[in-house]
């Protein structure tokens, strides 16, 4: 039996429209979506194929998908709606790595954040094996998706990582965590949470990396083991 790509020819909603979420879309309309967006900022342009809704419009329930951009708090109107009526979002990592899933491409995903650092270390690592650096980095990953070599280099900010529940890296790195984004996250408590959110879902088999001389990363891995990774 043919498995069906879950995403073509679905009603779409995507909250904010800035690069992230514009190649949400350029990503979505091509798989035949009916896409709509909604931004705070009407000045925010459209783009071609997706059709901007007003909050007083919008109807959860005739979704069959909602994205949202990294970001974009949880403390928002329409976002705290959405889980108060228990629904799904969804980022564009988590539609990049499904995408690859459903192909069946082996790739090797390494991921990297931290407060500081990231952006380094990701371009290192990419160097090293030949590859370039995706996500927070600048280069979108479904901007990239044609172009994806074996070895996949993600950098993860905190505001993407907040709504990623299903990412599953072979190696995951966490630079340091230092006070941060805290207006946006609500606390440095919510903000670790965050950032701690990149070893979720691995494997014995994986592997994460952690700066030991980080004494918050240093606290936090030898009071609880967060990870079943090596």
């Amino acid at each position: 039996m043919e498995r069906k790509y879950k995403y073509h020819r679905k009603n779409i909603l995507i909250i904010g429209l800035a690069e992230t979420g514009r190649s949400i879309a350029r990503f979505l309309i091509k798989r035949e979506c009916k896409v709509l967006f909604f931004d705070d900022n009407q000045k925010v342009r459209g783009i071609r194929g997706a059709k901007r809704i007003d909050l007083k419009n919008i109807k959860l329930g005739v979704f069959d998908y909602i994205f949202v951009s990294p970001g974009i708090s949880k403390k928002h109107t329409l976002v705290k709606k959405i889980y108060q009526k228990e629904l799904k979002l969804f980022s564009d990592i988590e539609l990049f790595l499904y995408n690859q899933n459903f192909y069946n491409k082996k790739n090797t995903l390494i991921a990297i954040t931290g407060t500081n650092g990231k952006s380094t270390v990701a371009m290192m690592i990419a160097k090293a094996i030949n590859s370039k650096p995706l996500g927070n980095y600048g280069n979108l990953v479904l901007d990239n998706i044609e172009s994806v070599k074996k070895n996949i280099v993600l950098e993860i900010s905190s505001f993407q990582l907040d709504y990623i529940e299903k990412m599953k890296t072979n190696i995951s790195i966490i630079t340091n965590i230092r006070p941060d984004h805290i207006s946006h996250h609500g606390s440095f408590k919510k903000y670790m949470e965050a950032k701690l959110k990149i070893a979720n879902n691995q494997s014995k088999q994986g592997f994460l990396i952690l700066n030991y001389d980080d004494i918050n990363l240093r606290n936090i891995f030898t009071e609880k083991k967060f990870s079943n990774s090596k």
